[in-house]
């Protein structure tokens, strides 16, 4: 039996149940579509009233139409790992505690025009946007994940030296959170069912 004398920060009352499974569910990558959110977007504007795993289509359809949400098809986001953010806990016994994680969100777009171009820029974080996260489609595993965080965004666009390559705009999209992009698994609309 563990024993309760175990140092922890931990102010959580259990860890989470895990269904055994006999068949392991796994998912491919390719996200490419996101939706970026303005600053002060809340939970309940997002979610359905009945279901917290899911996004409600006409909610995110309004904020799409009251130009709360903006959509941005035909990219290429890759997710990073996250980076430990740790901090000395001042016991000579154990080691430094991990309290959060740096996340990055790689996103390349291929679309190189003058409207890209002002859309990145004025959402760039040097222009001073304050955004409120985002929604991605994971087209091959047909699901959206919410990154709940306001993001970071630095990048620009880059033009290979030669013919072969894609000139793109490439950004860095950072946040901090302790857990992971919430994967809305009871939603059932896709990006073909929203007007934008």
């Amino acid at each position: 039996m563990a024993s309760a004398a175990c140092p922890s920060y931990y102010c959580g009352s259990e860890w989470e149940d895990l269904e055994t499974a006999l068949c392991p569910d796994r998912k491919n990558g390719g996200i490419n579509l996101m939706i970026i959110l303005r600053c002060g977007v809340q939970t309940s504007d997002l979610v359905s009233n009945s279901d917290p795993t899911a996004l409600d289509e006409a909610k995110v359809q309004a904020l799409i139409t009251g130009n709360d949400a903006r959509v941005v098809p035909f990219i290429q986001i890759t997710m990073d790992a996250p980076s430990a953010v740790t901090t000395n806990v001042y016991d000579p016994l154990n080691p430094e505690q991990t309290v959060t994680y740096d996340r990055t969100l790689t996103i390349v777009d291929p679309n190189v025009n003058e409207t890209r171009r002002k859309f990145w820029d004025s959402i760039n974080s040097a222009s001073g946007f304050s955004n409120g996260g985002c929604l991605l489609w994971e087209a091959d595993a047909e699901r959206w994940s919410w990154v709940d965080a306001q993001l970071s965004l630095s990048g620009g666009r880059t033009s290979p030296e030669n013919n072969s390559e894609l000139q793109r705009f490439e950004y860095s999209a950072t946040y901090r959170s302790k857990s992971d992009a919430s994967i809305m698994e009871g939603t059932t609309f896709t990006p073909v069912d929203l007007v934008y």
